[in-house]
C-alpha cells in the first residue's frame, strides 16, 4: 500500500502517483515498537522478534493526527501566523518559545504544507521538542509515556537523535517496560547513522554486557568513532582502556 503524502489518498502498490491528485506516492513504513525492525505491506508480524502489531502501533511520518482543538495555551497571534506562514521561514531548530500547545498546533498545520520532505523535517523537529517536554516536565506534567509516543514517532521515521533516545528508554524503562535488547537495538540505528552520543552508548553496551554480549574491542571502536566527533564521555572511556 501507497499513501499520497497531500491528502492521505491510498492506492494500491503498482500505482506511484495518487489518482486523486497527481502527487508522487511515498511507501508507508511502519517498525516494531519492540525491536524497531521495518514490517513491509500490511503484515502485523515482526520478522526479527515475531512482536505482533496492535492497531495504533505502525507509526510512521504519514499516520493521520491532529492536534486537539482545546489547548488554553494557545496565543491567539501566534496562532494566525501559523495559519499564514510560508513554513520555509520558521527556525524548527530553536522551539524553545513555543507552549506545548502551540507546538501541537505546529504540528498540525504542517500536514496543509505540500512539500513532503521538508514537511517531514519539521514534523519530526516538533514532535522531538513535545517528546522532551513531556519527559523532562517542561511546562506539563512529566509523562514519560507521552515522551516515548513522541520520540518513537520520530525514531520511526528515521530520525537518530529520537532513535538514541528510544534506546535510553528502553535501557531505563521511560514510558516503556525495560528491555536492554531493544534499547540496544536502537542505539545502534542511531550510532550507524554517526549519532555521537548514541555511538558513546553503544561502547557501553558492548563494554558492560547490555543487550549484547561483552566485546571490548567493539566497544573500544565505538568510544573511538564517538570520540573522534568530541564526545567527553568517549574519551573518557577510551583513556580507562589505556591505564
Amino acid at each position: 500500500m501507497k499513501i499520497c503524502s497531500r491528502d492521505e489518498y491510498k492506492n494500491d502498490d503498482k500505482e506511484n502517483f495518487c489518482s486523486e491528485c497527481g502527487t508522487k506516492l511515498h511507501k508507508i513504513k511502519k517498525y516494531c515498537v519492540e525491536c524497531g525492525t521495518e514490517i513491509e505491506g500490511d503484515k502485523n508480524l515482526c520478522p526479527e522478534c515475531e512482536y505482533i502489531l496492535l492497531n495504533g502501533e505502525e507509526t510512521s511520518y504519514q499516520d493521520d493526527e491532529s492536534a486537539d482543538d482545546d489547548h488554553e495555551d494557545l496565543d491567539e497571534e501566534k496562532v494566525y501566523a501559523f495559519e499564514t506562514v510560508d513554513f520555509e521561514t520558521l527556525d524548527y531548530n530553536d522551539l524553545s518559545d513555543y507552549t506545548l500547545g502551540e507546538l501541537e498546533y505546529i504540528e498540525w498545520c504542517i500536514d496543509s504544507y505540500s512539500d513532503f520532505d521538508y514537511r517531514k523535517s519539521c514534523r519530526i523537529s516538533v514532535r522531538n521538542e513535545i517528546a522532551r517536554r513531556y519527559l523532562d516536565g517542561e511546562g506539563v506534567d512529566k509523562d514519560e509515556k507521552k515522551a516515548f509516543e513522541n520520540f518513537m514517532k520520530s525514531a520511526s521515521s528515521g530520525d537518530s537523535y529520537a532513535q538514541f533516545k528510544l534506546g535510553q528508554c528502553y535501557e531505563y524503562g521511560w514510558g516503556i517496560e525495560e528491555k536492554e535488547e531493544t534499547a540496544f537495538k536502537w542505539y545502534k540505528k542511531a550510532a550507524e547513522q554517526g549519532y555521537a552520543e548514541a555511538q558513546n552508548a553503544l561502547g557501553d553496551c558492548y563494554r558492560y554486557g547490555t543487550g549484547i554480549e561483552k566485546d571490548e574491542n567493539a566497544a573500544r571502536e565505538w568510544y573511538e568513532q564517538a570520540a573522534s566527533q568530541g564526545n567527553g564521555e568517549a574519551e573518557s572511556m577510551l583513556n580507562s582502556f589505556y591505564k
